[in-house]
């Protein structure tokens, strides 16, 4: 995932702009997730797919 991260950076800054948005969101989604493994491996589905 970091380094799909650093290829945005370097390829489509305005793109990274908004995972990181998306990633915030799902941060705060997760915080009232507990240990829930769907909801968290939801979540990583959610920012891979922002990030392509």
């Amino acid at each position: 995932m970091t380094t799909k991260m650093q290829q945005l950076a370097t390829t489509s800054p305005e793109k990274l702009a908004a995972v990181a948005q998306k990633a915030q969101e799902i941060q705060a989604d997760l915080a009232n997730a507990g240990d829930d493994p769907t909801k968290v491996c939801a979540a990583i589905d959610d920012l891979m797919k922002a990030m392509e």
